[in-house]
């Protein structure tokens, strides 16, 4: 099911702004992914809103339409099950009382429809989807997504980018499928009933999410890709230590001398966000710091600062090592 309906992200849509920006923790993945120029597109099933990319199905379908539809889902997903196979079983569950034809006759297509919408679900959460912000300067942004401003927001440039697909998140649009759209997509072509079905799934969001001012890309499976638009900032958030921006300040600087690297701080008499140009050349210089143990404990102290080198030694508890 995965390479065919990849090919329905393939589509045109408004120009995406020309920067947008990714908030991100600390961790080992981000240094990776930035020494091999590489991003992360998740799973649906791993995002922290329940409701993205979960959209509710509406049956509006005849069963002989629900049949054909699931006939065309089924030989898609490559699984093992076959149509008669799924037909029979849903046949025998719909069977409570064989007097009652009208009754068993509803079970069995609803059967069928929780069937075609539980190919649907899989089919979305084994997508990747690589969530972009169209600003560095949200506040909920660095709280909800870069550890409460203690990580970094990466910036990049969509001029000349080679994603097959980038799309802007909708958090108007109602959340619910109509299986006959699905229909009309898989059985009768209809690239209309495709886009709203992608629309749907992947693009659309609850209104108290539209602060993100989200741009997606969707890909075939969830995991790490390579980069595929230039990284031009890198932005280390209020709370970012010393360390994390040492270590990225020099990891970066040799290899990536064109990306712009900025400090993030508040503003002191409102509640905006500002940014200011690392002094790169000072990291470099200052370099990593020695141990202030080996720095400063070899050294006689003077009179008066007995006191201090206690600071070095072990605890009476603990018995020397000699």
């Amino acid at each position: 099911m995965g390479r065919v309906m990849n090919s329905a992200f393939r589509s045109g849509g408004d120009p995406p702004p020309g920067l947008l920006y990714k908030f991100r923790r600390f961790s080992p993945h981000l240094i990776s992914e930035l020494c091999n120029s590489q991003t992360y597109f998740s799973s649906p099933d791993n995002f922290n809103d329940p409701l993205d990319s979960k959209p509710a199905f509406v049956s509006d379908l005849h069963r002989s339409e629900l049949e054909e539809l699931l006939g065309v889902l089924l030989e898609e997903s490559d699984g093992v099950d076959s149509l008669q196979g799924v037909i029979a079983s849903c046949r025998y569950n719909a069977t409570y009382d064989e007097t009652d034809h009208e009754r068993m006759e509803a079970v069995y297509v609803n059967l069928l429809a929780g069937r075609v919408t539980s190919l649907l679900r899989n089919w979305i959460g084994s997508h990747g989807v690589l969530s972009l912000a169209s600003r560095w300067d949200c506040a909920l942004m660095w709280s909800h997504y870069a550890d409460q401003h203690a990580g970094v927001c990466l910036e990049y440039s969509t001029r000349d980018h080679v994603l097959s697909n980038l799309m802007p998140v909708d958090y108007e649009r109602p959340r619910s499928i109509r299986l006959r759209d699905v229909f009309d997509w898989k059985v009768r072509r209809d690239s209309g009933a495709r886009r709203r079905i992608i629309e749907i799934a992947f693009l659309t969001k609850a209104p108290a999410w539209s602060y993100e001012q989200e741009w997606r890309s969707v890909s075939r499976r969830p995991g790490v890709a390579p980069l595929r638009f230039d990284l031009v900032g890198i932005y280390f958030g209020q709370r970012c230590s010393q360390s994390v921006r040492t270590a990225i300040v020099k990891m970066m600087h040799d290899a990536t001398p064109g990306v712009v690297l900025y400090d993030v701080s508040f503003c002191e008499n409102t509640f905006d966000l500002r940014r200011s140009m690392v002094d790169v050349q000072e990291i470099l210089q200052v370099g990593l710091r020695r141990s202030a143990a080996l720095a400063f404990g070899r050294l006689p102290l003077g009179p008066g600062l007995g006191s201090q080198r206690k600071d070095f030694e072990p605890e009476d508890e603990f018995p020397r090592i000699t």
